[in-house]
């Protein structure tokens, strides 16, 4: 049994003719009718009589009508329960991010967040897999480089520039290369597993190509501790080592590499409320602190 032919039941049952039903439920005539006939088939039952002053309920409709009534009743009640609460700030909001920015940037900032929207609970999980927004994986995603699924839309909020790095410890004892040719005297720390192609280890690999690989990791804040040390070169977002009193910038002009940040969603949860809370927040907090390019200031799908 379809429910939802009762819905149309009730509609004649209560406006007394086809024509009033079906402009009551904003609907054509003839699917009215059907909705209702096929009801009767199913029910084995005949519900109105069809007279030529309208319908008229049938002892079997009017059993049909005490009952169907309360279940529409049921129906809407759930039906605005669910608007309500998707038209509310509250609720958990699954993030997705890269472990940098999502660490450095986000999480620091979830304090605010909730300072706004109190009812929220956040659910951030931080790691270097892509996890699928399309497949319901998570409801954010916060991503660096360009976004490759065409199923979500979003909007670019930053530009990240990234930077060569050693510890000052380093320089002092190994001295900081003078150009790329003397760069490939120096030892490098590399990255591996889902790190090993992202664009700043690729260029560290092309341009420090012949220099000796120290280490290898996974995780750029293990990338940083250990430059930190003193064990090597090792290419960072400029966030982390700008501010590190540990680390020095090394080769400025030819270590250079921007990549932009995404905020990305599925379209049908833009305009969820709670959703809706988390992006703008965000968004303005991005464009507030993060470094843009005139490609992230213009107006996207988010």
């Amino acid at each position: 049994m379809d429910w939802d032919d009762l819905r149309f039941f009730n509609a004649i049952a209560t406006a007394g003719s086809v024509a009033k039903a079906a402009q009551t439920l904003g609907v054509a005539q003839p699917t009215v009718t059907r909705r209702v006939r096929d009801l009767e088939q199913k029910l084995g039952a005949r519900l109105f009589d069809r007279l030529t002053s309208g319908y008229r309920m049938t002892e079997a409709g009017l059993r049909v009508f005490t009952k169907s009534a309360e279940v529409v009743r049921i129906m809407k009640s759930i039906s605005d329960d669910v608007a309500g609460h998707e038209a509310e700030v509250a609720g958990v909001v699954r993030i997705t991010a890269s472990e940098g920015i999502g660490a450095s940037w986000l999480a620091p900032r979830l304090g605010a967040l909730r300072a706004q929207h109190p009812a929220l609970v956040i659910d951030l999980e931080l790691s270097t897999l892509t996890r699928d927004v399309a497949a319901g994986d998570a409801d954010i995603a916060l991503r660096m480089g360009e976004p490759g699924d065409g199923a979500l839309v979003g909007r670019r909020i930053a530009t990240i520039p990234f930077c060569l790095y050693a510890s000052r410890g380093y320089v002092a004892k190994y001295g900081a290369p003078r150009d790329i040719e003397d760069l490939r005297r120096h030892v490098i720390i590399e990255s591996s597993g889902r790190l090993e192609h992202v664009p700043q280890a690729r260029l560290l690999r092309d341009i420090a190509n012949g220099a000796v690989t120290v280490a290898a990791l996974d995780n750029i804040f293990a990338q940083a501790a250990v430059a930190k040390a003193g064990a090597g070169l090792v290419g960072l977002p400029c966030y982390l080592g700008k501010h590190d009193p540990d680390l020095t910038r090394l080769l400025e002009s030819d270590f250079h590499l921007e990549l932009p940040v995404w905020v990305l969603t599925r379209p049908d949860l833009r305009q969820t409320a709670r959703v809706r809370a988390v992006l703008d927040f965000i968004v303005a907090e991005a464009l507030r602190t993060l470094p843009q390019s005139r490609q992230s200031l213009a107006r996207e799908a988010v």
